[in-house]
């Protein structure tokens, strides 16, 4: 169990640290203007990371073993980072005469010939400080969820807070100090209390449905999603939006989906893209009446300086005409799709249609190609099927092999017998990440209709098809002894081949993966598609106490950052 105390000190610790690299880095703030930029990007991912750990102290007594035992993980990474940033600026950095200090003692130049290795050092920091700044994000969303007033009070107090200042610069020895960027909508906090008002407010929502709103829009291939502009007369051009639709299947309530359709508007409007990987939204409106199966329909912002743009599946589809993604692109869709998904459940909800229609990428425009390639951000779109996470479910699917190869084998066939559940989604994503690690299309589409190929003439179903024939004749298995303890003792030709279908996926990753992605990447899908399976040893009575005592989904959230992001946030290339 984790003591409060070590918390508060590797906190303290890595203020000090953090504080002494900005502090350090200040001094050499005009030498040159690349320098400088660098410099106010050290500030600006330091002051955040700041904000967080304050908060984290301020509300230590509400925290059980489990968040504080994560929450430790995290901040003692950030340390080592911070250490290492220290000693890297003790390479480059010396005293006035040109001689090496101690820690406390660097001087305000550079060493002579070192002023292109002060650039790459900072590059350096920056990264350390972005990918611990993106590895601990979850972890300090993720108590948002908790429903205590101590939260609300300590957010409300401290975006009231004006920073304490010590000769130009925010003294990290006060705790109730807040910096400069507390009320700016980037800061997190700001962006927190969005959130826990959005998860947390008494009453209705308040997110406003708006009616049809005519735009021009244009299909993005093999998308859930669609591009739409529209004219502004205040800007005097084009906005650009993402428009995501959302159905009413037969059966559910229309006033529980404009319900749910309002609480995720909300949700999103408070989201920010880069770090929930969620596009954030404008406004709700009613779907036009002549679309029967369209109830809704999500306006979602473009970032700014984003564009261009492309869905996943049709990346997935090119394999073979373009070149293969780098290593480096493909394991930053996987990160930032598996971050999507937190978020969506931090919310309170489930997608039910996780799948590479479903991920849209957006490419950086502005910024500076790397080895000839524009920055890719992955965003998760195709809500059409969503639902709160303690809403009612239909019980209807279908025999599609495009829909069902993404669903969890209790969720597979016509007839389903299984609520949907957040570990449903994590299942989905296994399967996407076992197509992004092999960068193969498991999905074949006719180039001439652009629909799905039938089964019988996908080559990915004729492969399983040709596998789990192969392996009832090896060895006799009776895949039904693997399905849920809560079916009937008859199990459907569906439900074994669901079973199937999941053990076939899981020989496909143990096989072909390590050798592509590595093993650590492997176990993170493996863990996935295995998502739900220690609960068919559980009782009911077992698994209804334990929801109980993680009412507020901490556990459950704790989980999935320790078995999938931080396993795919350790992957160094």
């Amino acid at each position: 169990m984790m003591e409060l105390e070590a918390i508060t000190t590797s906190i303290e610790i890595c203020w000090k640290t953090g504080e002494l690299i900005v502090k350090k880095c200040q001094n050499y703030r005009h030498a040159h203007e690349e320098v400088d930029e660098r410099i106010n990007q050290v500030e600006a991912i330091w002051d955040k990371t700041r904000q967080q750990t304050d908060f984290l102290r301020r509300i230590d007594d509400v925290l059980d073993a489990e968040y504080r035992r994560i929450v430790d993980s995290s901040i003692g990474l950030l340390g080592e980072k911070l250490s290492k940033a220290v000693t890297s600026l003790y390479g480059v950095l010396g005293n006035e005469h040109g001689k090496r200090v101690g820690f406390h003692g660097f001087g305000i130049k550079v060493r002579k010939g070192k002023y292109a290795f002060l650039k790459e050092t900072l590059d350096e920091i920056i990264k350390d400080l972005e990918d611990c700044h993106r590895r601990f994000d979850p972890t300090w969303y993720l108590v948002m969820r908790m429903a205590t007033p101590v939260i609300d009070q300590q957010l409300q107090e401290m975006t009231r807070i004006k920073p304490t200042r010590v000769n130009g610069f925010a003294d990290a020895t006060h705790s109730s100090e807040v910096t400069r960027a507390t009320m700016n909508r980037e800061s997190p906090l700001f962006i927190a209390r969005g959130v826990r008002a959005a998860i947390h407010a008494p009453g209705p929502p308040k997110a406003i449905m708006r009616e049809y709103l005519k735009m021009d829009r244009t299909t993005i291939p093999y998308s859930t999603a669609s591009l739409a502009t529209r004219w502004s007369s205040s800007k005097g051009t084009n906005l650009s939006f993402i428009i995501d639709s959302v159905y009413r299947y037969p059966g559910s309530s229309m006033e529980d989906l404009e319900n749910d359709v309002r609480n995720l508007a909300k949700r999103l409007t408070s989201s920010d893209p880069y770090t929930f990987g969620l596009l954030r939204c404008k406004c709700p409106m009613r779907a036009p009446s002549g679309l029967s199966a369209n109830s809704f329909e999500l306006v979602l912002h473009i970032p700014e300086g984003m564009g261009n743009p492309k869905c996943l599946r049709q990346m997935l589809l090119q394999h073979g005409e373009q070149p293969l993604p780098s290593l480096t692109r493909r394991l930053r869709i996987a990160q930032q799709l598996a971050n999507s998904i937190s978020y969506v459940h931090n919310f309170n909800f489930v997608h039910k249609g996780v799948c590479p229609e479903s991920v849209l990428l957006l490419e950086d425009i502005q910024g500076t190609p790397r080895k000839g390639q524009k920055t890719l951000y992955a965003f998760l779109v195709g809500f059409g099927n969503f639902r709160a996470a303690n809403g009612d479910t239909v019980l209807i699917g279908d025999a599609a092999w495009e829909r069902n190869i993404y669903r969890h084998p209790e969720r597979q066939g016509e007839f389903l017998q299984d609520s949907y559940r957040m570990q449903h989604d994590v299942y989905s994503l296994g399967v996407c990440l076992l197509e992004i690690g092999l960068w193969e299309s498991f999905v074949e589409y006719d180039p001439h209709t652009t629909e799905p190929r039938k089964p019988q003439d996908s080559k990915s179903y004729q492969e399983f098809r040709a596998w789990a024939d192969a392996r009832r004749k090896s060895d006799g298995s009776k895949p039904e002894m693997a399905v849920s303890q809560k079916t009937s003792s008859q199990v459907s030709h569906s439900q074994r081949t669901a079973v199937l279908l999941r053990e076939y996926l899981l020989e496909l990753a143990e096989a072909r993966l390590p050798h592509k992605m590595g093993e650590l990447y492997k176990d993170v899908v493996v863990a996935c598609l295995s998502s739900g399976e220690s609960e068919k040893e559980t009782s009911e009575d077992e698994l209804d106490r334990e929801a109980a005592e993680d009412k507020d989904g901490i556990s459950v959230g704790v989980h999935y950052i320790e078995e999938v992001l931080d396993k795919l946030a350790r992957i160094t290339l």
